[in-house]
């Protein structure tokens, strides 16, 4: 990656040329930012915060969502008929606030961002000017505290038979603020600034690949495979896990599951 950004410092890197965007690199190499925040390895690891951010965590969603999808039977089927019913025709995809309209998809979208935990890490906050209040303990100002999302989402009272993958939750009205429970994104100003782009890609994903085709997992397992195990700046599996192998078949007219 270093001797990418030389190479588009120096212009020996033209493929921006035949591209309709520049990469990153460009827009920050080419911006008015001052020439110490220019440095090779700055831009190097703007470059991996984004990788890691935009591509890892989202990707880690995916997979963990559509794995609970393929294993359970009866969430498979009602959010096919949903799919089907909304896109009659597999290869035209509904635009994307047509797809947040779609009760069922919404919750396996929601459930997918508990489980899939693809922020796993601790992010340290610091109360900087006073004391914090927080039931019985004061933490004295300027203390780091953290938490891992796995605490909240994994939590039993907060949500009954936690590890199961259980969409139907999201959709008990007397349930309505659930919502305020998910941190996958964090919360307030220090919130994820790619969250809306992440909703769009697991909407419009879930939504295109399950309607299209059918999935059946070989040699795989879930505690190994495709369990977050590991808080880890990106949740991380098993160290044994060789990845998630499936066998994808197109959909048939009237599938049996």
């Amino acid at each position: 990656m270093s001797l990418q950004i030389e190479a588009i410092r120096v212009g020996d890197d033209d493929a921006h040329l035949y591209s309709d965007h520049p990469t990153v690199f460009h827009e920050l190499l080419n911006s008015n930012m001052p020439e110490r925040e220019k440095a090779t390895n700055r831009i190097r690891d703007e470059a991996q915060t984004i990788i890691g951010a935009g591509i890892s965590t989202t990707g880690l969603t995916l997979l963990v969502t559509i794995c609970h999808i393929v294993t359970n039977k009866n969430v498979r089927l009602k959010l096919y008929q949903e799919l089907k019913t909304a896109m009659p025709d597999p290869h035209v995809i509904l635009p994307l606030q047509d797809l947040e309209q779609l009760p069922y998809l919404t919750a396996v979208v929601l459930e997918g961002l508990r489980l899939g935990n693809a922020s796993a890490f601790r992010l340290l906050r610091a109360y900087p000017d006073a004391t914090l209040d927080y039931g019985n303990s004061t933490i004295p100002a300027g203390t780091a505290i953290s938490m891992t999302p796995l605490h909240v989402h994994e939590n039993s009272k907060i949500f009954p038979d936690p590890y199961t993958f259980q969409p139907e939750r999201w959709l008990i009205p007397e349930q309505q603020n659930l919502r305020k429970y998910l941190v996958a994104f964090a919360k307030g100003k220090r919130a994820c600034l790619g969250k809306h782009i992440a909703w769009a890609e697991l909407y419009l994903t879930v939504a295109m690949v399950l309607r299209r085709f059918n999935f059946e997992l070989v040699d795989t397992v879930k505690e190994r495979d495709w369990t977050v195990s590991k808080a880890t700046v990106v949740g991380s599996v098993s160290s044994d896990s060789k990845g998630v192998m499936a066998r994808v078949m197109a959909r048939v007219r009237t599938p049996e599951g």
